[in-house]
């Protein structure tokens, strides 16, 4: 058993910072232009809520179509990018497609299909789509979704060829506008249905996050969408690096451990800092943790690093809603201390420790239940061996 016990409270405390109030606060990407103060706002009319649906309007004038298809013709290297990307697996990801099968939340759509219209789901079986809404769905989010509106390609600089001048809009480059999907609360209760929540909770709350960082004087784009390119063909990569880059995730937190033994018991302290990451780690969906394990082989214990919701009492003592009640995740960069991990491991005859800090964007007995084994929702992050020093006792 490890040392540390998580303390859980009834007590549901709001944030320091607001996701309101980061709406209206103006953002720079340090190498890009700069963004005009007014021009930093709630994105709505690029998104109308929750990512969608989102109303694109007649094709720009000189291109065929709205598709990636359409897109590549011109882009191709910028298409193959999103085409690795989670974005365009947003809709057909074989994990969220099995969660939607659980909870058929309109917001959930919103995010994962924002081009299909709400119209083309009414009348639909659960997670079934009806029209062309499922080819629009299949989709994602594509190109069009961030960079089409009303005949116009949409981009943060203005700039463009003959075939579609883009028009500019600086709130592509600004953090506030990946909020619509990676800053949402609970959604409240459609007419007739009771309250299930804590009003205000967040389910996801990256954009928060971030603004408590060190690095919040610098966009989400700077680390998710660095310089890609050769020449005079260098842009922001669509690639989105996130969970499947594994270089960009060893690079997310820093662990240092140390072992000691102590008569036939092996004392091991781990810390874990936020290295290059600009929020919480792990950070978004409410079910995503990393585990952090530690083993001499014959002994081995773990700590989870997560988000923890509890029904808990309302503040009228009424009833009960779902709530946090705990966090022991790694917190953003110099919002806090980093979290430390001690364990003790019975093994007299051990010489070394070695850990493991991996993330699973699900808890892997609810994997199991849905059909995934570990290898779908594994995420290594990284691992290490640390020799046992002598106890400094007599």
């Amino acid at each position: 058993m490890t040392w540390r016990s998580v303390i859980v409270t009834a007590v549901i405390v709001a944030g320091a910072v607001s996701a309101s109030a980061l709406f209206g606060a103006a953002e720079r990407d340090h190498g890009d232009a700069a963004a005009p103060s007014n021009a930093v706002q709630r994105p709505s009319t690029l998104f109308i809520v929750e990512g969608g649906p989102v109303v694109l309007g007649d094709p720009p004038t000189g291109i065929s179509g709205t598709e990636p298809s359409d897109c590549a013709a011109c882009h191709a290297e910028i298409a193959a990018e999103w085409a690795s990307s989670a974005h365009a697996r947003s809709w057909l990801d074989p994990l969220f497609q099995a969660e939607l099968r659980v909870s058929q939340e309109a917001p959930c759509r919103h995010c994962h299909a924002p081009l299909v219209p709400d119209i083309a789901v009414r009348g639909a079986a659960p997670g079934v789509l009806v029209a062309d809404g499922e080819s629009l769905a299949a989709r994602g989010i594509d190109c069009a979704v961030c960079h089409v509106r009303a005949g116009h390609v949409l981009g943060p600089h203005g700039r463009g060829g003959d075939e579609h001048a883009a028009q500019r809009d600086a709130r592509l480059a600004t953090s506030v506008f990946c909020g619509s999907c990676h800053q949402f609360d609970f959604p409240a209760p459609a007419p007739g249905q009771r309250i299930r929540h804590h009003p205000g909770q967040p389910l996801q709350n990256t954009l928060v996050e971030w603004s408590q960082s060190r690095y919040a004087d610098r966009p989400c784009q700077q680390c998710h969408m660095p310089i890609a390119g050769e020449a005079n063909q260098r842009h922001r990569s669509h690639a989105f690096r996130t969970l499947d880059d594994p270089v960009f995730m060893a690079r997310a937190v820093r662990v240092t451990a140390e072992a000691q033994r102590h008569g036939g018991v092996v004392r091991v302290m781990v810390v874990i800092s936020p290295a290059e990451i600009g929020h919480a780690f792990p950070t978004g969906d409410m079910f995503r943790q990393a585990v952090l394990t530690v083993s001499t082989g014959a002994a081995h214990d773990r700590e989870i690093l997560m988000r923890y919701f509890a029904q808990t009492i309302t503040e009228d003592a009424r009833g009960h809603l779902l709530g946090q009640v705990d966090d022991t995740r790694v917190p953003p960069p110099g919002s806090g201390p980093a979290p430390r991990f001690s364990f003790e491991l019975d093994d007299p005859q051990a010489t070394e420790v070695s850990w493991s800090l991996e993330l699973f964007r699900l808890a892997p007995a609810d994997a199991r239940k849905r059909g995934f084994d570990d290898a779908a929702i594994k995420v290594p992050v990284s691992a290490g061996r640390i020799a046992i020093q002598p106890s400094d006792l007599p």
